[in-house]
């Protein structure tokens, strides 16, 4: 299963529940140039813009600063109103469910019942929720056992009780590119460029926590770190991914 996982549709940032779009050119089959001249061209006002749309940069394969635009669900409409076709429909349906469920979860609320759905299906997004605080424990209990297995030294600084590079970090809690899960990193307050291909540095609350650390310019994560980005991607990331594809799934066999 996790094999099959794709970028999510949407994800949680400052309390609410948005897409950008990257996601939107990825899923609709369109460049990212056209998606953003869309955005750019809506006739909608001032005031909706700045409610709906946020402009925000990420840093590509080249590791070059690019531009984005965040949007919220209301902006998500707003914007592939003028979508047509078939394949069109489709997606807006995977999307506005993926919306729904991932509010509903993120809000701690029982799970949506969608009409549409296979009973299967929902009742395995239902037994995937119940199971998902257990194996989220599992996994932290992996990272920070007694037992810690022998690491590759070119992921790996010792000092104290072990600190980890960020690329080891990836390897072990994401399922995507390294460019992606900086990206997640930089866009959730756990890491920060001064300015564009500078060196990532750490949030200072990271610090605080415990999570994070800096050695000779360096970010690593603690023990207590991994388990904690883990958990916040497997709730944040792996579970509405997998809550997404099924949807999709069921969609795209009507």
């Amino acid at each position: 299963m996790a094999d099959e996982i794709k970028t999510p549709m949407v994800f949680e940032k400052d309390g609410q529940v948005k897409t950008n779009s990257l996601i939107v050119a990825e899923q609709f089959g369109k460049d990212h140039k056209h998606v953003l001249r869309d955005i750019k061209t809506l006739d909608c006002s001032d005031k909706f813009n700045r409610s709906n749309f946020g402009p925000v940069d990420y840093i590509d394969s080249k590791g070059e600063e690019r531009p984005m635009v965040d949007m919220t669900r209301d902006g998500f409409m707003f914007l592939v109103m003028g979508y047509r076709g078939k394949k069109a429909a489709q997606i807006k349906e995977a999307f506005i469910a993926v919306f729904n469920m991932y509010e509903q979860i993120a809000m701690g609320k029982s799970l949506p019942t969608v009409a549409s759905a296979d009973m299967m299906v929902q009742q395995a997004f239902e037994n995937l929720c119940d199971r998902l605080p257990a194996i989220i424990d599992e996994r932290v209990k992996k990272a920070i056992g007694e037992q810690t297995k022998e690491l590759n030294p070119d992921y790996m600084r010792r000092s104290g009780n072990g600190v980890f590079l960020p690329t080891y970090v990836w390897r072990e809690v994401w399922i995507g590119k390294r460019t992606e899960f900086i990206n997640y990193l930089e866009q959730n307050d756990w890491v920060f460029r001064r300015k564009p291909n500078s060196k990532l540095e750490p949030v200072a609350g990271k610090i605080r926590s415990g999570y994070l650390c800096q050695i000779n310019g360096q970010v690593y994560f603690t023990k207590l770190g991994i388990s904690a980005v883990r958990a916040e991607v497997d709730k944040r990331v792996i579970a509405p991914a997998i809550a997404m594809q099924n949807l999709q799934r069921q969609l795209f066999d009507q």
